[in-house]
């Protein structure tokens, strides 16, 4: 029922399935480690970076000293979300030092589905560092989750893909393999992550200056997002609408949404989403004239940019 709920985007109330299964879970602490991860990752949605951390953790203390393979396999699913959840956080040197431990635990027992998932996220970190010249371990993940016949794994690869072909200016690429990354995610009925790709399309008609196309895209996803109580995700669309309403000059609209995503990136412990925030907030202040005031942003955020590498 918690995962089912977690697919659905009602991330509550999975929530609280999960803490009821946990009360069920009579000495087997493979059962409890599987659960806290699965409460890790609805406390990435609802909450602060730091207790899906402490989640984490909790399932890797409950594994120590079970030498059983069934506890090798969820310690490497624990530690390829431990990478994530770094990633996320963007806390980028972690995450691939993470995400290679997991990498290492799940090849050495043969967990296919954990070893994606860290792989995933060795190339994103790297991206974010920009130090991916080609998208390796996110080929050789599809082709894992392709064969494991995962579609979110798959959906959430093609977003990743089409992320690269963006920030290289290839944006029909982009916008093919965000395409896919929606048809994937729309067979498991994911509204939540369907919203991120439809933002991530938006995106692109705002680049291209198609406003009106992109303040529909970035309106449908911010709906979806805020049902959903989708702390990060609220505030990544929330740049996007914080821009388009630069583009159109609406410049105190668009200062007053960059704040509420500078404030709710820096409540949830989600740099990478708060550095991006200043990053824009600077330039809408420079677009409006604000010269001064978009220097002291974009100074401010240069600093952060430096201390998360």
């Amino acid at each position: 029922l918690g995962d089912a709920r977690t697919r659905a985007g009602a991330y509550v109330e999975a929530a609280a399935a999960y803490r009821a299964a946990r009360r069920l879970v009579d000495n087997d602490v493979v059962a409890e480690a599987r659960l806290a991860l699965k409460l890790a990752r609805v406390q990435g949605w609802l909450d602060r970076y730091a207790s899906v951390l402490r989640w984490l953790t909790k399932g890797l203390n409950i594994l120590k000293g079970d030498p059983s393979a069934e506890a090798a396999h969820q310690r490497a699913e624990l530690l390829a979300w431990y990478g994530r959840c770094c990633q996320d956080e963007g806390r980028h040197h972690k995450a691939i030092k993470w995400s290679t431990l997991a990498v290492a635990e799940a090849e050495a027992v043969g967990h296919k589905e954990a070893l994606a998932d860290a792989l995933r996220f060795i190339d994103y970190a790297k991206m974010e560092l920009g130090e991916l010249e080609e998208p390796v371990n996110w080929v050789r993940a599809l082709a894992l989750f392709e064969e494991l016949d995962n579609l979110p794994g798959q959906s959430g690869v093609l977003n990743m893909l089409g992320m690269f072909a963006y920030f290289r200016g290839e944006w029909d690429k982009a916008l093919e393999l965000y395409k896919r990354a929606q048809a994937t995610v729309h067979r498991t009925g994911n509204a939540v992550m369907d919203a991120i790709y439809v933002s991530n399309i938006g995106e692109i008609a705002l680049d291209q200056g198609r406003l009106d196309d992109a303040e529909q895209h970035f309106e449908n996803a911010s709906r979806v997002v805020r049902a959903a109580r989708y702390r990060a995700g609220t505030a990544y669309v929330n740049i996007n609408l914080a821009r388009l309403a630069a583009r159109q000059a609406r410049y105190g609209d668009s200062l007053r949404i960059f704040e509420e995503s500078i404030a709710e990136s820096r409540d949830v412990g989600a740099l990478e989403k708060l550095l991006e925030a200043q990053a824009r907030k600077a330039e809408c202040l420079m677009l409006s004239g604000e010269v001064p005031a978009a220097l002291a942003v974009a100074e401010e955020g240069l600093a952060l940019a430096r201390g998360l590498g």
